[in-house]
């Protein structure tokens, strides 16, 4: 009788692996495909203005505005406020677009996958009021051809490297698209 039982937990088990793997691979997939398939980011160099999806997009800037903080609202001990700027023409179409996140630019051993690579820090844009004086977008829905800009603002430490990236995420009547801006970081 023990041998049976054994044999019919086994089966079960077996049977719930299986079936976890189908769910988590197809949960994978499906979110996969939904997030723009194989969408692989665009590395943009600092002069260039590339278009997607109906839009030609920078050159992306990043400004250091920890000066014109107001002194009796201090940072954080060694914090930046560092704002990303990333002019954009649309020309046709529909389009959403929104800068994702300020990135050190990754080193080439993280790039060439090295073992013991750093990974570079990022940071998300501030949600929110660091500076109340200028309005900011850090996300568009442009259903005509203005031209705009995405400006976010970002809360970093002071010992954040020279070259950032800025990733702005794209999505047109054509799918999504993920540009990376190589900018000099502020002095």
């Amino acid at each position: 009788m023990g041998v049976v039982t054994r044999a019919r937990q086994a089966l079960v088990l077996t049977g719930v692996v299986i079936a976890a793997a189908v769910v988590l691979g197809w949960t994978t997939w499906v979110s996969y495909d939904r997030q723009g398939g194989d969408a692989v980011p665009a590395l943009i160099d600092p002069t260039e203005t590339p278009t997607a999806h109906g839009a030609t997009w920078g050159p992306a800037e990043v400004g250091d505005l920890t000066g014109l903080r107001d002194p009796d609202d201090p940072l954080p001990t060694g914090a930046r406020v560092l704002e990303a700027v990333v002019p954009y023409a649309p020309t046709d179409g529909e389009l959403t677009c929104r800068i994702e996140f300020l990135a050190e630019a990754p080193s080439r051993a993280v790039i060439e996958h090295r073992p013991g690579a750093v990974a570079p820090r990022s940071w998300s844009p501030e949600v929110g009021a660091i500076f109340d004086e200028v309005e900011r977008s850090e996300s568009c829905a442009a259903e005509s051809s203005a031209p705009g800009e995405l400006r976010a603002l970002f809360l970093v430490p002071g010992d954040i490297s020279d070259d950032l990236l800025v990733a702005v995420d794209i999505t047109g009547d054509d799918g999504r698209e993920q540009l990376r801006f190589v900018v000099d970081g502020p002095s």
